[in-house]
């Protein structure tokens, strides 16, 4: 039995079938895609068509990595709230839903937590609040240890950006499927205001949770806008 005529149709479905895909490829994809970075949302940095539905980041090439706020601040206001102060306000009740039925209070008085917090809104002692094992905050090389905890992707407009590029105002708010989020709220005037300078919008557009720079953390350009 003659087999070659089959073999040939096959072959050349499949070359037809190939270049069918190639075309559409390039009509509907973008070969960019391959080499340019992600942000926390799957969004490409650099370019317009974006698979989330995202603003245009066709001006935001570079990927820059900002503070996550959720691991870094969400135990420490926690413990705020289980605290000497906060259980002093709280009820039962309150109390259980924010710190469980163990013994969670945290160590700090008042003083402290007010001295920690004014610390935050100035990068030249950053270390220092990272360094203290009574705030449980993750310092600097514990975070970049685990970078991919502690550090939220965004696309920026350039690279070489410091904490003197934050000019915006981000005032703390817990995530609102935190167990202790509507607690916070109810009685966060009883604590000093947690704030934050994050870049400005036109250089890292996401609101300003997601645009806090680590503190006492500098970056530097790698490769391919990272």
């Amino acid at each position: 039995t003659c087999t070659d005529p089959l073999c040939l149709v096959a072959f050349v479905g499949h070359v037809v079938l190939f270049w069918v895909i190639t075309v559409s490829s390039f009509q509907e994809g973008s070969p960019h895609r391959l080499i340019s970075p992600r942000d926390y949302q799957g969004n490409f940095c650099g370019l317009v068509v974006q698979p989330n539905g995202h603003i245009s980041l066709q001006s935001y090439p570079y990927l820059f990595f900002s503070m996550s706020v959720t691991e870094v601040i969400d135990g420490f206001v926690q413990g705020m709230l289980c605290s000497s102060e906060g259980e002093s306000f709280l009820t039962n009740d309150e109390y259980t839903e924010a710190c469980g039925s163990g013994d969670q209070s945290w160590p700090l008085d008042v003083a402290e937590l007010s001295t920690a917090i004014a610390m935050f809104s100035d990068p030249s002692k950053a270390n220092e609040v990272f360094a203290s094992s009574s705030l449980g905050l993750p310092d600097p090389v514990s975070m970049l240890e685990e970078a991919a905890r502690y550090l939220n992707p965004v696309c920026v407009d350039t690279c070489g950006l410091n904490h003197s590029m934050a000019t915006r105002d981000y005032t703390y708010s817990p995530p609102p499927d935190a167990s202790w989020a509507s607690l916070w709220e109810k009685y966060k005037e009883h604590f000093p205001n947690i704030t934050f300078k994050a870049l400005p919008y036109d250089v890292c557009p996401y609101s300003a949770r997601y645009c806090i720079p680590y503190p006492g953390v500098e970056f530097a350009e790698n490769f391919y806008g990272i």
